[in-house]
């Protein structure tokens, strides 16, 4: 048996390598008789070698076979280069750039680029440079300071100048720049520290010794409710209380409130306020964090998710009263993806030509039709309605093969206007279309449990607005964003979410943070009441006082949004933004911060508002801080306005 399988083995061995020579033997009768054997004819009358060299290179046996081979290869490639150019000059031109520009690709782009790279290193004297600078400097801005060049009154241009370094209550410290700050109250402080090395001869941002610390009254951010800048979360900062006779005032008065409150809430809220503990928000941070760690190191359908997570997604939907919610790593990611995720190319959406930055990134990314509508103009709507329903029967083109979505916001960001939900509601159904609203900042502020815009007009989620997004960077005082909605929603975002799917989660205790504030909104619902009574009490003080500056957000919003008069609408939008930035900077001299809009709003939008002030109130401002914003913008207002 195993000679035959010797036998058998040695057949095979025998068999293959005689292929193998008839192969190489076939081979090169091949090259003999090829195309470059005939080409090199043309030669033969100047000599005939190269005519009879594939000719003996065949006779010549199997020993020098494939030397001449090789050898002759250069030759023949030769006569067929030399033929070709007086057959063909024009397909030798052709060839002859490829095969330069194949070798430019290779060799000389390559040789740049690394020649490039080798010119753009730093050197060890400059990289030591850079170091110093920055260690003598400390923290610079990220946008280029401007200065007023006007001079008349000693004041310059805060821009980038203002570092906020902590919020706590209704109250923030910021570093000011000493250069900016002159004339600024006698409460501030310098910050004492050390100066390191010489300083370079280029400009440079100011280093902390060239600050002063200030300590202001915060009408500039968007804590509503103060979850974020209170101590104890419950909207009254544990200090700011201890100290002052006015917030144990309105303590004692939101008590009171809070009973009222309760009379009229829902059983099933009732119930629930009932069953939810009272946990300080930063306590729940500090507690997720020693129990989790800062970050979840993953997005989250790959190790990304912790039960943090969940539990927030769980209680977010049974606040909103819906059947689920899904959580992102930031606000803007939420608007942007949820967008993105259910418009695609060839869908359509209607849109508010006011929506903020981050909503208008999302109608972009989803490369859907886009036909913008008036803000807030419901007529306006309902013709663009109109005009989509004509064209589709003009081309007989059915709107079920179209996904299509009406896109608003609950209280809009840049213009503090409140939408009619109510009648928007009316005509997406009579026009059958879906209806997106972000809730980021209506919510906590809208609303009788502060569920946002759509509470405040009595609709329902899932039913009148079949998408909601909500950021947790305003009332929840967190970090994050949701979406909220029917079960279908929820879990086509979990494969469709760019920003679910590819961003990093949450950390947990920001998640955990988010808990403990929705917790203290529904146990305690005086927080809502106040930040109404703030509200209030602004348009009331600014409507009463003869203010130079027009109000032209709603009542309803807890930003208020302040316009030059008409008769300074003759100006230029850059002259606009000069008077009210002149403006914001007295007050904040004086101790009061807000916001001038008039260089931040510009971009990403696809209506860009007029130029204005907005002040925010919280929950955590009480009557004579109120008083005294208004008073200050009224005297700044006074001031500015008299020099023109």
């Amino acid at each position: 048996m195993l000679n035959q399988t010797t036998t058998g083995v040695y057949s095979l061995g025998y068999l293959a390598g005689r292929h193998c020579h008839d192969a190489y033997q076939s081979l090169v009768d091949t090259v003999a008789s090829s195309p470059l054997r005939f080409l090199s004819i043309g030669n033969a009358a100047s000599g005939g070698a190269s005519s009879s060299s594939m000719a003996d290179l065949g006779e010549s046996g199997d020993d020098g076979a494939l030397p001449h081979l090789l050898f002759a290869l250069p030759q023949q490639y030769g006569s067929w280069w030399v033929a070709l150019i007086r057959e063909d000059p024009v397909h030798v031109v052709i060839e002859t750039v490829l095969i330069a520009f194949v070798v430019y690709m290779l060799v000389w782009r390559r040789y740049s680029q690394r020649a490039g790279e080798k010119r753009e290193k730093l050197t060890d004297a400059e990289r030591a440079e850079l170091l110093r600078e920055w260690k003598e400097t400390g923290r610079a801005g990220l946008v280029p300071t401007t200065a007023n060049a006007d001079g008349n009154d000693g004041m310059t241009r805060i821009g980038t100048g203002v570092v906020v370094e902590k919020v706590h209550g209704s109250k923030m410290t910021i570093l000011l720049d000493a250069s900016r700050g002159r004339n600024v109250s006698s409460s501030s402080t310098s910050v004492n520290s050390s100066r390191r090395g010489a300083h370079s001869s280029r400009s440079k941002s100011p280093s902390a010794s060239e600050r002063q610390r200030m300590t202001v009254l915060n009408f500039a951010t968007h804590d509503f409710l103060g979850m974020a800048s209170s101590d104890d979360g419950d909207g009254i900062s544990s200090a700011d209380a201890g100290a002052s006779v006015a917030a144990a005032a309105v303590a004692s008065s939101s008590s009171s409130s809070a009973a009222s409150a309760g009379a009229s809430a829902s059983p099933t809220d009732e119930a629930a306020s009932t069953s939810l503990p009272t946990t300080s928000v930063k306590g729940a941070a500090r507690a997720a964090l020693a129990r989790y760690g800062c970050g979840s190191c993953g997005p989250r359908g790959f190790y990304g998710t912790i039960d943090a997570h969940l539990d927030l997604e769980d209680a977010i939907a049974d606040h909103m009263r819906t059947d689920g919610a899904i959580m992102y790593s930031d606000g803007a990611s939420a608007a942007t993806s949820t967008m993105a995720a259910f418009a695609k190319r060839g869908d359509l959406l209607v849109v508010d030509e006011a929506i903020y930055e981050a909503l208008n990134t999302g109608v972009t990314l989803s490369r859907a039709n886009v036909v913008y509508f008036r803000h807030n103009d419901v007529e306006d709507l309902r013709n663009v309605l109109e005009r989509i329903r004509e064209s589709d029967l003009r081309l007989k083109r059915n709107s079920a093969d179209q996904r299509r979505f009406i896109v608003v916001e609950g209280l809009y960001k840049n213009r503090g206007t409140v939408p009619p939900l109510d009648e928007i509601a009316e005509i997406k159904a009579e026009f059958c279309y879906r209806l997106v609203v972000d809730e980021s900042f209506s919510f906590g502020t809208l609303g009788p449990n502060g569920r946002g815009a759509l509470e405040h007009f009595g609709l329902t989620p899932m039913v009148d607005a079949e998408i909601i997004t909500l950021s947790l960077e305003n009332s929840i005082g967190s970090i994050g964003g949701v979406c909220v909605g029917s079960e279908e929603v929820v879990d086509h975002q979990r494969l469709s979410g760019a920003g679910y799917c590819f961003s990093a989660s949450a950390p947990p205790f920001l998640a955990s943070a988010a808990i403990a504030s929705l917790k203290r909104i529904r146990n305690n619902p005086a927080l809502l009441e106040r930040v109404r009574r703030n509200r209030d009490a602004m348009y009331h003080a600014l409507r009463a006082s003869s203010f130079p500056l027009e109000v032209v957000s709603d009542d309803l919003s807890a930003m208020i949004f302040l316009e030059l008069p008409d008769q300074d609408a003759d100006m230029s939008v850059e002259e606009q933004v000069q008077i009210l930035d002149d403006i914001r900077d007295r007050c904040l001299r004086q101790g009061v911060a807000i916001v001038s809009t008039g260089d931040h709003v510009m971009g990403n939008l696809h209506s860009a508002p007029p130029p204005a002030l907005r002040i925010t109130v919280s929950a955590v401002h009480v009557e004579d801080e109120v008083k005294k914003a208004v008073q200050v913008l009224k005297d700044a207002t006074v001031y500015v306005l008299g020099k023109r």
